[in-house]
């Protein structure tokens, strides 16, 4: 009778030690509401089902929802851990699989029970009254995100000349002035805005986004919520302030909804200007609006006298007033501005490399500003100091853009078309100067795409572009030539008037600087913005060989849309006088003639069926 094998126990769990490492890195995630907790959390589901023992971090790899950086932290925890216990990291690993696998019961006892609490609770029937709980309504607070979105739509629901929609730059800036958070950028420490608020309302169904760029319009339900938000604060001002408010005064103005200037009477048009007055000059809710402080205001006006709250004549509302209309008219005085460097968050957080960037910035005694860039890596602002500010602080971007790339990023962005994108980007941004700056030449023989592709890139962005490239030795260089640019830009701008205007009309003069407000900026340096039909022209034109995107521009200042440039070729008289027809174009910075071979070939894509 042959002996009966004792089977081998199979570990049900052979990295328990990984397992406790991300359980506890995921709650803790999920208790400061960070969105890494859902990464931690895959992590760890994929490594329980994972069925073979690792013998370090490094090997987890191979399993699903698990990167580089999880097993580099996963790796280090190991090491830690096994250092204390005076061991190796080889022995403390086999050790924790000789635990009792109670362990193992106990651990899935504690993800099921967080699993509970995360489900949303069912509302079922009191077994004492047998009457349904029903779910808390939702109200945002006051001064919130939520909140102020809500206000701005309903506000502009309400109004006569209002297009039934909002688009995103538009309605943050209707919005802020209800928000005691910034719309554009976040808290220190956070990554949330008070736009993060959009994906609740959007949930609730209370707004409607739809179309591309995005436009967002207020539902039923969210007009009625507004309208219950409108109707307490109404009762909450007249317990505060029995006099009109700005407020009352925007109530009347809505039943002159739909009239035009004739149908309006003496009192309404009074109304209007009261309004207009009130939202000019109003500083808080305890301000009035007494004689005495409205000659006090044009006798400071009068003598020059510096006023720390003064109008600027030329500024008809603030900036987040009139935002609602899409135009910002303001100008910001010499003193009543700082120029501050801005640094794309993307560019001082994440990998070990960026993060050093930020060490560099602050060894130089450098002050910054992190927000996210839609175009550029880096840009300067003059931002008006706190104590002239009314509401949200007037920012105005200066005229220069740094692209910062280094070698390996540069070959990268040639293979997948970044390049040329970013360069397109970077010339309808609205602003004139602008640097191509490229770190660690010394590594250039050393990347992806040969050292002469590499040359030749540059010397195309430099000579046909337009754009000035600067050479950085290493990231410390980088911050050093940041920091000697700020200097230089303080200077530049001491003592000029800087004056907001649209970024299609700009024009610079040794007093008064014309710029482009930063919402602006942003706005219109998007990636999935709207293209218009000569953005959308130039992009097909680009397509041809041999055409650069400044050919294309040249081509647009005379044929705007394909329909005017079909309609010159139909004036031609014959086929050589339509292949020849953009050949005399003038382009680039010497101002050459296109030239006939490439007249030929746009011709021959656009012309050809007409």
């Amino acid at each position: 009778m042959h002996p009966v094998k004792k089977k081998r126990k199979i570990d049900e769990c052979p990295n328990r030690l990984f397992l406790s490492y991300l359980k506890t890195w995921r709650d803790d995630a999920g208790a400061a509401e960070s969105k890494a907790y859902h990464t931690y959390n895959k992590a760890f589901k994929s490594m329980q089902k994972y069925p073979l023992p690792l013998q370090n971090g490094k090997e987890a790899i191979i399993i699903e929802n698990i990167g580089d950086k999880i097993c580099s932290m996963l790796d280090s925890k190991l090491n830690k851990d096994a250092q204390e216990k005076d061991m190796t990291p080889r022995e403390f690993l086999e050790e924790s699989r000789n635990v009792h696998s109670s362990w193992w019961a106990s651990l899935e006892e504690s993800n099921s029970n967080l699993a509970k609490k995360q489900k949303p609770k069912k509302t079922k029937p009191s077994s004492a009254s047998g009457v349904q709980r029903k779910s808390r309504a939702y109200i945002p607070v006051k001064n919130s995100g939520g909140y102020a979105i809500m206000v701005a739509l309903y506000k502009d629901y309400t109004s006569a000349s209002s297009n039934g929609y909002m688009k995103k730059g538009e309605l943050q800036r209707a919005a802020q002035p209800f928000c005691t958070k910034s719309f554009t950028v976040p808290d220190p420490g956070s990554q949330y805005t008070a736009w993060s608020s959009m994906a609740t309302l959007l949930n609730k169904e209370l707004v409607r986004k739809s179309g591309n760029p995005a436009r967002f319009e207020i539902t039923e339900t969210g007009i009625e919520l507004a309208a219950k938000l409108e109707a307490a604060d109404n009762a909450n001002e007249n317990k505060i302030q029995p006099s009109a408010t700005v407020h009352d005064l925007f109530t009347k103005a809505k039943t002159n909804k739909g009239k035009n200037v004739s149908q309006m009477s003496d009192s309404d048009e009074c109304s209007e200007k009261e309004k207009c007055k009130v939202i000019d000059l109003t500083l808080s809710d305890d301000d009035d609006l007494s004689a005495d402080k409205e000659n006090k205001l044009q006798k400071d006006k009068i003598t020059n006298k510096p006023q720390l709250f003064q109008l600027n004549p030329k500024e008809k509302m603030s900036d987040s007033q009139t935002s609602v209309s899409g135009k910002s008219e303001f100008e910001l005085l010499p003193g009543q501005y700082e120029i501050l460097l801005c640094v794309d968050s993307r560019e001082v957080s994440g990998d070990k490399r960026k993060k050093e960037m930020r060490r560099e910035l602050h060894k130089l005694g450098l002050s910054y500003d992190e927000r996210v860039l839609q175009i550029g890596d880096f840009v300067w602002i003059a931002k008006e100091k706190e104590h002239f500010q009314i509401g949200p602080a007037k920012e105005l971007v200066l005229d220069y853009v740094v692209e910062r790339k280094c070698m390996s990023d540069l070959a990268q962005s040639i293979r997948d078309g970044r390049f040329h994108e970013q360069k397109i980007r970077l010339k309808q941004c609205g602003l004139k100067s602008i640097v191509y700056l490229v770190e660690d030449m010394k590594q250039i023989q050393h990347q992806s795409l040969p050292e002469k592709t590499l040359r030749q890139a540059l010397h195309n962005t430099r000579i046909t572009d337009g754009i000035f490239v600067k050479y950085c030795e290493n990231m410390a260089g980088t911050a050093q030539y940041l920091s000697t640019m700020t200097r230089k830009l303080q200077n530049l701008y001491e003592g000029k008037t800087l004056r907001a205007c649209d970024i299609s009309n700009k024009s610079q003069s040794t007093i008064k600087c014309d710029l482009i407000t930063f919402h602006d900026f942003s706005d219109g340096s998007m990636k999935c913005k709207g293209l218009t039909v000569t953005e959308m022209f130039i992009k097909l034109l680009m397509q041809i060989h041999g055409m650069s995107y400044d050919k294309a521009k040249a081509i647009t200042i005379l044929y705007p849309t394909p329909k005017t440039l079909f309609d010159a070729y139909r004036n031609c008289l014959s086929s050589k006088e339509k292949e020849e027809l953009l050949s005399k174009v003038k382009t680039g910075l010497l101002q050459r003639n296109m030239g006939i071979n490439l007249s030929r070939s746009v011709y021959h894509v656009f012309g050809t069926s007409t």
